[in-house]
């Protein structure tokens, strides 16, 4: 691993929430020099992938430092005995979280997820991502829905990850749930004004959404019971509540590291009991609010031990409103019970893949699979794996086999799937 500005090893590594690193004087001076119109409005496309970011009111310098980053790469370089990548002991010393020797509680639930079926791969061909963002279970065909911001382009797979269609949008476009009649709803940018659109799963578009909202440079998107729209936005740092008709109902939330305040929350699923699950990624924490905007629940803080996260992206629920979070800089998934309390890390050090690849977004299907999205430089891949949380464990409550948030990323019986 290198900087991509200078080339060079790291020094002083800064994250980005884009899970891109560079050194802090690297990127101070890049900002420094950008001319890009974004800038003016406090945001600066990534030197990597041009994505907007949005740097703290006190400069690179309050962008969290990735140590883990340096210490990968140190252990990358100048070995060719065919070892894996240091353990989390190595990284972290004795008191980071092994399942081995934790204290937790639930000591007879399974700590790590069995592999069942990897697919995917970089590229920009028709069944190829460059870089996924969003992952969706589409429960009426029984398909996995995969969009990738840099390609603008949506893939969809069978359960089983084999290829079946893709289509290009004419607009960027960021994350992607799926509708109770099927339909694939986007947010996008760059389409006019519009916060989000509509399509047939064929790429046939049906509607273009949210004329009322300018600059916000929308990511996260999901639906409650009732087909309500919940979009999270980037720009103004704040959650977008729409109606059943996608018409501006309320919002809530503002910049700024307080419990009613978001940094860069980057997605966002809706639970059992309609409550809006956000990943505020830039303050490295997942916040539980009412859709009226009432805050319910703060779960970890920035860190590397059990219920701490760095830079968490994609998040989902399953039936008994469990929490499942790609905590994406600490390379790893981690569940969580609806009362905040972790329960188990099924996947970790997806750095085996890469010394960058981390998980970026989860979803849920069947009675105990569990999708994943890798994605480092120049990887992408999607990995199913086989998890199910102890009864004891998820007997929390939340709407026994019922939809828990649409039909994003539940855990559904209906849903079929072979063994492989």
């Amino acid at each position: 691993m290198e900087c991509s500005i200078c080339h060079r090893q790291f020094t002083k590594p800064k994250a980005l929430p884009c899970l891109h690193t560079f050194c802090e004087e690297c990127l101070r001076s890049y900002i420094a020099s950008n001319p890009d119109s974004e800038h003016a409005r406090g945001g600066v496309p990534c030197p990597a992938c041009r994505q907007t970011i949005y740097i703290p009111a006190g400069g690179v310098s309050e962008l969290p430092d990735n140590p883990l980053a340096l210490m990968i790469t140190h252990n990358f370089i100048g070995q060719d005995t065919g070892e894996l990548p240091p353990s989390y002991q190595t990284l972290f010393g004795e008191k980071a979280f092994d399942p081995e020797a934790s204290d937790v509680s639930f000591v007879d639930n399974p700590s790590v997820a069995k592999l069942v079926h990897s697919f995917g791969s970089h590229g920009s061909n028709e069944e190829q991502c460059t870089f996924l963002s969003g992952l969706a279970i589409n429960e009426i065909t029984n398909e996995i829905v995969v969009s990738d911001c840099s390609l603008n382009k949506v893939t969809i797979f069978s359960l089983k990850g084999q290829f079946k269609r893709s289509f290009v949008c004419n607009c960027s476009i960021r994350d992607v749930c799926v509708t109770a009649q099927g339909t694939l709803l986007l947010s996008v940018s760059r389409s006019g004004s519009a916060l989000l659109r509509e399509y047939h799963s064929d790429g046939r578009l049906v509607g273009v959404y949210g004329s009322h909202y300018h600059y916000e440079n929308p990511y996260g998107v999901a639906m409650d019971s009732m087909q309500r729209v919940v979009v999270t936005s980037l720009e103004k740092n704040m959650i977008h509540l729409l109606t059943e008709q996608k018409r501006p109902s309320i919002n809530f939330g503002s910049k700024g590291s307080g419990p009613n305040h978001f940094f860069q929350p980057y997605f966002v699923t809706v639970n059992g009991r309609d409550d809006v699950v956000v990943s505020d990624s830039g303050n490295h924490r997942i916040k539980v609010h009412g859709l009226n905007g009432q805050l319910k629940l703060i779960i970890g803080g920035q860190g590397h031990r059990e219920g701490q996260f760095f830079y968490p992206l994609g998040l989902c629920v399953d039936k008994w409103d469990n929490i499942y979070v790609a905590d994406s800089n600490n390379y790893r998934v981690q569940v969580f019970s609806p009362e905040g309390q972790f329960l188990s890390s099924p996947v970790k050090k997806t750095f085996q893949y890469g010394a960058d690849v981390k998980p970026t977004n989860i979803a849920l299907f069947g009675d105990n699979k569990m999708v994943v999205a890798l994605r480092g430089s120049k990887f992408c891949q999607i990995n199913i794996y086989q998890f199910q949380l102890s009864a004891h464990i998820r007997s929390y409550g939340g709407k026994d086999g019922g939809n828990c948030c649409s039909l994003l990323c539940c855990f559904s019986p209906s849903v079929a799937y072979d063994e492989m």
